[in-house]
Order: C-alpha cells, then sequence, then structure tokens
C-alpha cells in the first residue's frame, strides 16, 4: 500500500525511475493510506486503511472534502456501498424472481417492517391477526357458547326445522303439508313430517228426533232416527254412539233394535234384544233406553246414512220410541283410518 505525491522531479536515472516505480505502486495499492494522499486534487480516488482490514473505506476527493463510497472487508471479501440504491420497477417482481420458501407460508411484515415468513399451520386453520407489532398467525378458531343468534344463521325454506343426520352434521328437515306431524324415523336418520296415524278425530255430525213412534208389529219399522255422514277417505272409520228412548204398554213385550248403515246392518244381527221385557202380563207401561256404540269400517268417501229400526217383539200391547216427546240421540265421529 502506498501513496504519491503525483511530482517526478529532476534527477539521475535511477532516482526517476524509483520515483516513477512509487507513483505506480500508489496507483496500484489505490493510493491506500491512514490520510488523504497530500498530492490528492479534485477527482482522486483513495483507500482510507484506518479502520483495519474489516473496514476499508473508500473515498473520492472533490477538492474540499472526502466523499465516501463504500466500505470493504477484505476479511469477509464483501463491499457496502454508501448512498446506494436501485430501484425495481413497478410489476417487475414475478415469482420466478422470488426466492423459495416453505409451502404454505405467507409472507408478512414483523414489528420493525421486516418482512417475516408466516408459518403455513394445520389443515382447517384461518389466518387471525394478533393486533398491531406482530404478524398474524393461523389458528383453529372456535365459536364460543350461546354466541350464534338468529341473526348469524343463514337464510333457509320457511317451515324447515333443524336436525341432524347419522354422521352428526346438521340438515334441514322438509316442511311437509298442511296437518302433517313430524314423525320420528328412529336412530340413523332425521324426523320427517307426515301424514298423522290413525285415531285422529276428522269431524263430528249429530241428529236427533222426538217424533213418537209406536208398533204392535213384529215386522222391523224406522224408528226416525238417522243421521248422514260423508268420510273424508276411504280409509276412516266411523264411531256410531246411539241413545234411544223405549218403552212399552198394554201387555207382556218388549222392542228390538236394529242398526243399518244405509241397508246393511252394523254391530251384529239385533244389536239391542228384548228391550223393556218384564216378563209380566200386566198392562202397565215401562220406560227405558237403549244405549249403543259402535266402530264402524265403512270403506267408502260417499254420503252414508245411519239410522235405528225397531219392533214389537211378541206382537202384543203396543211399544214405542220417543214416547211423549222423549228425545232419542244420534252421534257419527269419523276417525281417521289406521
Amino acid at each position: 500500500m502506498a501513496q504519491h505525491d503525483y511530482n517526478i522531479a529532476n534527477a539521475s536515472f535511477p532516482t526517476v525511475r524509483t520515483d516513477i516505480n512509487n507513483v505506480l505502486s500508489a496507483i496500484n495499492s489505490s493510493n491506500s493510506g491512514t490520510s488523504r494522499p497530500s498530492g490528492a486534487v479534485a477527482g482522486t480516488i483513495w483507500l482510507d486503511t484506518s479502520g483495519g482490514v474489516t473496514a476499508h473505506v473508500l473515498k473520492f476527493y472533490d477538492g474540499g472534502a472526502d466523499i465516501t463510497l463504500g466500505t470493504i472487508n477484505t476479511t469477509a471479501n464483501t463491499v457496502d456501498w454508501t448512498d446506494s440504491s436501485v430501484t425495481i420497477t413497478d410489476n417487475s417482481v414475478t415469482l420466478a424472481k422470488m426466492a423459495s420458501g416453505t409451502d404454505g407460508n405467507l409472507i408478512s411484515y414483523d414489528a420493525s417492517g421486516d418482512p417475516v415468513a408466516v408459518a403455513t399451520g394445520n389443515d382447517g386453520q384461518v389466518l387471525t391477526s394478533t393486533g398491531a407489532g406482530s404478524p398474524p398467525v393461523f389458528e383453529t378458531v372456535t365459536v364460543p357458547d350461546n354466541a350464534i343468534t338468529l341473526a348469524k344463521m343463514a337464510s333457509g325454506t320457511d317451515g324447515n326445522i333443524i336436525s341432524y343426520d347419522a354422521s352428526g352434521n346438521p340438515v334441514a328437515v322438509a316442511t311437509g303439508s298442511a296437518g302433517q306431524v313430524l314423525t320420528s324415523a328412529g336412530a340413523g336418520a332425521p324426523p320427517t313430517f307426515a301424514t298423522a296415524g290413525g285415531g285422529k278425530l276428522l269431524q263430528v255430525v249429530n241428529a236427533h228426533t222426538a217424533t213418537n213412534t209406536t208398533s204392535n208389529s213384529t215386522s222391523y219399522a224406522d224408528t226416525n232416527l238417522s243421521c248422514n255422514i260423508t268420510p273424508s277417505a276411504s280409509s276412516s272409520k266411523v264411531l256410531v254412539l246411539i241413545q234411544q228412548s223405549v218403552r212399552k204398554s198394554g201387555g207382556d213385550t218388549k222392542a228390538n233394535i236394529r242398526v243399518y248403515r244405509d241397508s246393511t246392518e252394523i254391530g251384529g244381527v239385533i244389536a239391542g234384544r228384548e228391550i223393556a221385557d218384564t216378563d209380566s202380563t200386566a198392562s202397565n207401561s215401562v220406560g227405558t233406553g237403549f244405549s249403543y256404540s259402535y266402530l264402524d269400517s265403512p270403506s267408502s268417501s260417499s254420503q252414508l246414512t245411519y239410522k235405528t229400526q225397531f219392533n214389537n217383539v211378541d206382537g202384543t200391547g203396543t211399544v214405542a220410541v220417543n214416547y211423549s216427546s222423549h228425545q232419542s240421540y244420534m252421534t257419527l265421529m269419523e276417525i281417521a283410518g289406521w
């Protein structure tokens, strides 16, 4: 390392040659020394070695002061240029220009503004802010208890309800039709809306009469008690309830009563037998009643007429129904079939 004043004086040949060699040595060592060369002029570049081998400073003399160009570390073989900058054109950094990284990592910035990698996280985790001062992280998100209000729930179909399938996943139960009821499908499947099973009361009709009707004959005749019903389905059943007033007088006789649906006798042959029987030939009057209930299966959705008939079993004295304006009643109830 050397410096020279770059002035070669007149002298003998050996002296001039030595002076020239010193100039060349100064040039070859970049005018290195611990201070600026004494012969420096504006434009002289020199190497300041006062900082040691790890901090040689390359300087440019502008005629009044030295301008630092960079610091050379001969141990690490590196140069740190002073006041240098590289401008990267917008939209010029492509994926190919970026250094390799860990798959799934993201780039963020730390509290010092330096770029840092955000670790990939686990499957299903979401990127969560940690607030100012640190980069975000991937975390498992949990919903606190009692946090999901009706406003938070997604819209659905009107009338649907929420249940769970065999895997425990929430599913929508379809609304169903008017009148259907929610019916369990047992374990392994959500419930469904279905038509209600048998036993549902669908309609009730009622009739009564107080028309006095008498008989002295063993032949059957209408009692004037009848009622009409039109089932809503052929699978429906009809519950028949009857309360019929009966009276006998003037002899040892009694009454039999039959119940009909249209022309078909129901409840067995002669549903009511020997009503008001006293086993007495006395002519005194005896009043009583016939009570009856029967679940009929008409297998029809057409209008049906239910009625009662009676007779004078022995053909003596007189048998009367609805006597002296006593009321007789018939109630018909349609029950959903099963």
